[in-house]
């Protein structure tokens, strides 16, 4: 008796959990095919908004209109964070899905692109495109067209690309060329193009030759490709030296020139040296033998300065006007009067012939409102993104932005603000 009624619990027992697991697996059944769902509907936004963002591209091309422009960043920001979603549904925490992560950095680099450096050209120019911003949609165009028929390809194998071994249909490739168009597009001095590079291995020559100072036994390139900023392309390097010290030296990888040094290690220690012997010592770096304006803030020990330094700006001076695009950035350390750090642009950038058509009365009247005091700096010539990196004769001020202090510059053809930069120096009456 007692067997039977122990057989019948077990039994019991058993058809509960029966009942239970088929109850549990209904519902992971149900929550794999709302899964999928999901995953369906997120790929077909994909689809969709790619091609809405390219019909929206010939409507910017052919119209110029703000609204045609405003259409492609929405697309372009709800196709980047559909993608994101895309990537998130096909990947696991313990596997993620790099090949469609590598994907979603080139639709992150398309939509910043758009949104911020194409609506900065678009209204210094008055709404209007250029012809290097016509070149870069087209291309964007293209990658975006190459991306739809990628798409059709992986769509339905998103989970085989957790594989490395496996094909990812030219994503990635397609990724790095979207990524290349934006960097060439807001960083080369001839924008949407690499201009012609000497071979890295010059490069090396110049770097041993120029920093023999150092005493280096070993200069190796950190990156076999030319680092592009701000106009500037350039090789970087890694200098070692018998102590054990390294540091990093940019070559401009068009003509050899020095455009950046800078010291990896510091060397803590109280101050030895006054700011005369400081700039003494920068003095030695610049190979400008002209006239040049000086500026200098000294960086004292705190809680992420180790080593005190002087760091000095010397901008060329031609007729009273600053060469702001050819100034040299030099760091000395206060310690012992090592070189920590050297920076510079352009060099022989000429005064362009421009009429100052806006006066900084007019610069005042228009833009106290907005900036607060505006202390006149004088005018300079500037060369950034918002120029083509080609030379521009501006009006210079000194403002308070964010509690920081800043450097603005306006165009005196039309007024417009066409490049600010946070500024820590102070003039030097020497």
């Amino acid at each position: 008796m007692k067997a039977n009624k122990l057989t019948a619990i077990i039994a019991s027992v058993l058809f509960i959990s029966f009942l239970i697991n088929g109850f549990l697996y209904r519902e992971v059944q149900k929550q794999e095919h709302h899964l999928e769902v999901v995953r369906q509907m997120t790929s077909e936004n994909i689809e969709r908004i790619t091609r809405h963002s390219i019909r929206q591209m010939d409507l910017l091309l052919e119209s110029e209109s703000p609204e045609s422009l405003m259409r492609l960043q929405w697309g372009l920001e709800e196709l980047a964070s559909a993608f994101q979603q895309w990537v998130m549904l096909n990947e696991r925490e313990d596997q993620p899905n790099k090949r469609l992560q590598e994907g979603l950095e080139g639709i992150e680099a398309l939509r910043n692109v758009i949104m911020n450096h194409l609506d900065r050209q678009y209204q210094n120019q008055k709404e209007q495109l250029s012809y290097y911003d016509r070149e870069m949609l087209e291309k964007m165009q293209d990658q975006l067209q190459r991306f739809l028929m990628i798409y059709h390809n992986i769509e339905g194998r998103l989970d085989k690309l957790v594989d490395p071994s496996r094909s990812d249909g030219g994503l990635g490739q397609i990724s790095e060329q979207i990524q290349e168009i934006a960097v060439l597009y807001r960083h080369s001095a001839t924008p949407n193009y690499h201009p012609e590079y000497m071979e890295i291995e010059e490069a090396v020559e110049i770097a041993w030759d120029a920093m023999a100072f150092l005493e280096p036994v070993e200069i190796v390139p950190e990156q076999e490709t030319v680092f592009i900023r701000n106009g500037i392309h350039a090789y970087r390097m890694i200098l070692r030296q018998e102590n054990g010290k390294e540091s990093r030296i940019e070559i401009d990888a068009q003509n050899g020139r020095i455009r950046g040094f800078q010291t990896l290690m510091p060397s803590p220690g109280e101050v030895h040296l006054t700011m005369e012997e400081a700039m003494e010592t920068a003095l030695r770096y610049i190979d400008y033998e002209g006239e040049f304006s000086k500026e200098v803030y000294f960086q004292p020990v705190n809680g992420t300065t180790e080593e005190p330094f002087y760091a000095f700006l010397f901008a060329p001076l031609r007729d009273d006007i600053e060469i702001i695009s050819d100034a040299y950035r030099v760091q000395v350390s206060a310690v012992d009067g090592r070189l920590l750090q050297l920076q510079n642009g352009y060099c022989r950038t000429q005064v362009p012939t421009t009429p100052v058509v806006i006066t900084r009365q007019d610069i005042r009247k228009q833009w106290t409102s907005e900036l607060g005091m505006m202390t006149y700096n004088g005018l300079s010539v500037v060369r950034s993104f918002d120029t083509h990196y080609a030379p521009k004769l501006v009006h210079s001020f000194r403002v308070t932005k964010g509690g920081q202090r800043t450097m603005v510059y306006f165009d005196v053809m039309n007024g417009n603000l066409i490049h600010e930069s946070i500024h820590i120096y102070d003039p030097m009456l020497l």
